[in-house]
């Protein structure tokens, strides 16, 4: 989205999602897991980028894997927790130019952000629930800058936008199996404009991207079963094996006579 802006402030709108590739589509899988041969806590872990993109009113999927046991043989995996983070990064880059006759400073401003991450349709009942809606009413602004009379300059501004560590609650069957589900990003911006001092004095253009993420761990414990134990004698076997005894004995004791 391109903002052609004349020292005020002018309306913007961000509307971004997760996705690679074409919505909906199957994720390879990219969890990493550590091994399944150490008797202990292990996590598999999984970061899925979004391709970033000029923003848009638009929304996309974002396909994730469910955990699937890497035990080795004789070792037995259990999933015990599940937590995710979601973030959206925002780039902005144009120019900006001092119109004034005297010097000023200035910055890009934002006047408020939202970012709402949802599940879609076959995704665990407690993933995502209640939704993360992260509001922050006090927005941002990108870095502040300093222009002569009728200078110019490129200009860019970097923020992530994020629901930070969240931990899912109650069962966790609905992460296993080794399929995928999806959950769908909005995020949203005030209004926005160059602010200068003096006023008024800042026009510029700044195109914003976005490229959504979400990271994903899997903690899980592995153990392995103790030895069986070594088989008991039976009976009839020991009094063979004493009568055997028995024998060896009588045997030396002819041989010494």
């Amino acid at each position: 989205m391109k903002y052609n802006l004349l020292g005020a402030v002018s309306t913007i709108a961000l509307g971004a999602a997760f996705g690679i590739g074409t919505p909906g589509a199957a994720n390879a899988s990219l969890l990493t897991c550590s091994a399944g041969n150490i008797v202990g806590s292990g996590t598999c872990t999984e970061t899925v980028n979004g391709n970033p993109a000029t923003v848009t009113p638009t929304t996309r999927t974002l396909n994730l894997d469910q955990w699937t046991s890497n035990a080795s043989a004789g070792f037995t995996e259990t999933l015990t927790g599940v937590k995710f983070t979601v973030t959206e990064g925002l780039f902005g880059q144009g120019g900006v130019k001092n119109l004034g006759t005297t010097s000023a400073n200035g910055y890009f401003s934002v006047s408020s952000f939202a970012l709402v991450a949802s599940p879609l349709s076959g995704a665990p009942s407690n993933f995502l629930s209640p939704a993360v809606d992260v509001v922050n009413s006090t927005g941002f602004h990108g870095p502040t800058i300093t222009l002569g009379a009728g200078a110019s300059t490129p200009y860019t501004y970097l923020r992530t936008l994020t629901s930070g560590l969240q931990t899912v609650t109650g069962s966790l069957a609905g992460f296993t199996g080794g399929g995928t589900f999806s959950a769908l990003v909005t995020a949203a911006l005030g209004n926005g404009g160059f602010l200068s001092n003096p006023t008024g004095n800042f026009s510029g253009s700044v195109t914003t991207t976005a490229a959504p993420t979400i990271a994903l761990t899997y903690l899980f414990t592995t153990s392995q079963p103790p030895p069986p134990p070594s088989p008991t004698p039976e009976p009839a076997s020991l009094a063979l094996l004493g009568a055997g005894l028995a024998g060896l004995g009588a045997v030396r004791r002819r041989r010494k006579n």
